[in-house]
């Protein structure tokens, strides 16, 4: 009658709980004593201080396995692997008597404690390795690289911000703040316009085409100067006018270094200056113009050693600090699109563009586009193999080496260049 008083439900609750609560009891009652988590901190806290290193009360040690199993100075073992009833140990736990009972002048082990020492006896007393004494394991360190040497993981990096959250800080000029990164990658791109890649290979053929370049990379700044002012934050803004200064300063030194290509070509068209480079390349007789190019080429672009305008070190991120998603992509790609445009415009100006350097098969078979190709992927490789080895410059060094160092020196040249060239009678004509 009772039975049937109570709702299937609860019968088939109580069979299933029944066995599960049996067998969690079986599972713990047969779990091993672990030495490490459950004996030692006993021992350290109830026996150590008597029984163990240099006081041995009884000749009785529990500091290492040897020294506990072996006999005391009253002919007992005090533990018995195995055979906890038996074991000296385990009887002194039980004694009433304070003189003899352990721990001496202690208050005495509870039932739980004692039961773990005696459990752990009876399975044979064993002591765990000393964490000193165990190797170290070989954390295999897993492959972040995507794709074959990765060489993808650029790639990856690139679609990562685009699907990441654009933040824009509240206390920033919403709009100037959204412009800025379209403004860099916009000035960056447009600019290779008038790249020739062969001698029609162009988009557009302008007879200007060097005065297009400079006006171009001249406005670029104004896209990192908006970013700063915009952020309304100190370190962006910082960041900013570094990188106004420095552009400033190394857009002179690179004016005066393609002066003396154009006083050798005799031409603005850039697809004339190489032409006029078929017998030789400019990066040999202008060699000296060709290094400075290229080390004002790494600071125009906020390259290292010269990326003061990034510095982590005390400015964060510099202009770029409260960007993220896409629009912190669009000036990482600005950024790149820069660099190769410069290492363009070093083919072209001084390693002969498009043109083979040797005008005999195979060489000539090449397509003229390719050469220009591999020639700025050799100034591109340069550029990341500085960043590789050379330390950052403070900025006082690097105004010093652009206004004091690159200036003159190319002024000088200017005027020398000019000269051979009058007493030579090689001017262009």
């Amino acid at each position: 009658m009772i039975l049937k008083r109570v709702p299937k439900i609860y019968i088939v609750i109580l069979l299933f709980l029944v066995p599960v609560l049996l067998g969690i009891r079986y599972f713990i009652s047969n779990k091993q004593v672990d030495f490490n988590a459950e004996v030692k901190p006993l021992i350290n806290k109830k026996c150590i201080s008597c029984h163990g290193g240099v006081k041995r009360q009884s000749g009785f040690s529990l500091l290492f396995r040897q020294e506990a199993l072996a006999v005391n100075k009253s002919g007992k073992v005090a533990i018995i692997p195995g055979d906890a009833e038996n074991s000296e140990m385990i009887k002194r736990l039980y004694l009433t008597d304070p003189e003899e009972r352990m721990p001496y002048k202690h208050p005495p082990l509870s039932k739980d404690e004692i039961s773990i020492l005696k459990k752990w006896i009876n399975e044979g007393a064993k002591w765990g390795d000393h964490w000193a004494y165990v190797a170290v394991e070989e954390t295999p360190i897993p492959s972040v690289g995507v794709g074959p040497f990765g060489l993808f993981q650029t790639l990856a990096d690139a679609l990562k911000y685009i699907f990441k959250e654009v933040i824009i800080p509240i206390h920033a000029n919403k709009v100037i703040f959204i412009i800025a990164p379209i403004v860099t990658m916009s000035l960056a791109l447009i600019a290779w316009a008038v790249i020739p890649f062969s001698e029609t290979l162009v988009l557009a053929n302008i007879n200007v085409g060097i005065l297009y370049i400079f006006a171009v990379s001249s406005l670029g700044v104004y896209g990192i100067i908006m970013a700063g002012w915009a952020s309304n934050s100190k370190y962006p803004f910082l960041g900013a006018l570094r990188s106004a200064a420095q552009m400033v300063s190394y857009e002179v030194s690179i004016g005066l270094i393609i002066i003396n290509v154009l006083l050798c070509a005799g031409s603005l068209n850039l697809v004339d200056i190489v032409l006029a480079q078929k017998n030789i390349w400019y990066a040999i007789p202008l060699f000296p113009m060709f290094v400075i190019f290229f080390i004002s080429a790494l600071a125009e672009t906020n390259r290292p050693p010269f990326d003061l305008p990034e510095a982590e070190a005390e400015l964060v991120a510099g202009y770029q600090t409260e960007y993220s998603g896409m629009m912190y992509a669009l000036f990482w790609l600005g950024e790149y699109a820069n660099i190769l445009l410069l290492c363009a415009l070093g083919s072209v100006l001084f390693l002969g563009g498009w043109l083979s350097p040797i005008d005999a098969y195979p060489f000539n078979a090449i397509p003229s586009p390719l050469w220009l190709i591999f020639k700025i992927l050799f100034l591109f490789i340069l550029f990341a193999l500085v960043k590789a080895i050379v330390p950052r410059y403070r900025y006082d060094q690097l105004m010093r080496l652009g206004w004091k160092v690159f200036l003159p020196f190319s002024l000088f040249w200017v005027v020398l260049t000019a000269s051979f060239l009058y007493f030579f009678n090689l001017l262009p004509k």
